[in-house]
């Protein structure tokens, strides 16, 4: 079998102009649909490896995009050398290993599976690089959609909570969703025009630990599991045992037949179909 993972796309660096107009939001993503191609020159990231977009394939009625990211790099592998009856290494200049995903550009949500040496990190890191490089004033955050249940789950494993870390960002959606993280200090935040919020909670009470049921990080945790940041959970169990929880650990996913993997047709058909569930569970869409 073989896994579909969910990620969501934040406008980050003008999320502030998107607030107080929002048909520069739909510019945005005009824009986007446009610029992703396959057209453009891969991007370096390391002497040895570079990341590019191949097999791009548009549908703008529908407004997604389909293709392979692809990692190309240097390998060295293990061939035979009959002459001598050995093993011996042999350097390959361009081997390329690729994940295929689906971009649904209206509704910011991408669909995609993990490749060797393209891991879960790995996907959101590279195509965050290759979507700013389409992009000339607007930069993107990615993040990886969560199952708040399997976070849920792991926090009860957990007898006290003795930290939380979290990056949480404006929500790209609307400013409803922004009011609804930030309540009380909305207007600070708004007035820093900060683009992302980074904190650390932690008590040195260990016989009681954070309160993982507050208000304040129930909203964190909501926010996370739609894709609008990340959250790293450190505790004990009953038995003094730690414990670490992370969102990348419980990633949302449908699992599919193996086959998906090479059908671009029946690929873009499932994630479709996972996207709207997805959609119709945050509120955004009716049945």
């Amino acid at each position: 079998m073989a896994v579909i993972y969910f990620a969501k796309v934040n406008v980050n660096s003008n999320i502030y102009e998107v607030y107080r107009e929002p048909i520069y939001f739909d510019k945005i993503l005009e824009a986007l649909l446009k610029n992703i191609n396959s057209d453009a020159l891969p991007v370096e990231i390391n002497k040895n490896e570079r990341i590019a977009f191949f097999d791009i394939e548009k549908n703008v009625s529908e407004y997604y995009v389909t293709g392979r990211l692809a990692k190309i790099f240097k390998d060295e592998i293990k061939v035979y050398n009959a002459l001598k009856n050995s093993v011996e290494p042999f350097s390959t200049e361009n081997v390329v290993k690729s994940a295929i995903f689906l971009f649904d550009i209206k509704n910011e949500i991408i669909a995609f599976m993990t490749a060797q040496t393209i891991s879960r990190r790995n996907f959101i890191t590279y195509f965050k690089i290759l979507l700013n490089s389409c992009m000339e004033d607007v930069q993107f955050e990615i993040f990886l959609k969560t199952s708040s249940s399997e976070l849920d789950k792991q926090i009860e494993r957990l007898d006290r909570v003795l930290k939380v870390d979290f990056t949480v960002i404006p929500p790209n959606s609307n400013e409803e969703e922004f009011n609804d993280l930030f309540p009380k200090n909305g207007d600070e935040i708004r007035e820093t025009q900060a683009t992302k919020l980074q904190q650390t909670l932690s008590s040195s009470k260990r016989d009681v630990g954070i309160n993982m049921k507050s208000s304040f990080l129930r909203r964190i945790i909501n926010a996370v599991s739609k894709g609008f940041g990340t959250i790293k959970i450190t505790g004990e169990t009953d038995n003094k045992h730690k414990l670490d929880a992370s969102n990348y650990d419980m990633p949302q996913k449908v699992i599919v037949p193996d086959r998906i993997k090479e059908s671009v047709t029946e690929f873009i058909k499932y994630s479709r179909s996972e996207i709207k569930k997805i959609l119709f569970d945050e509120g955004k869409i009716k049945d």
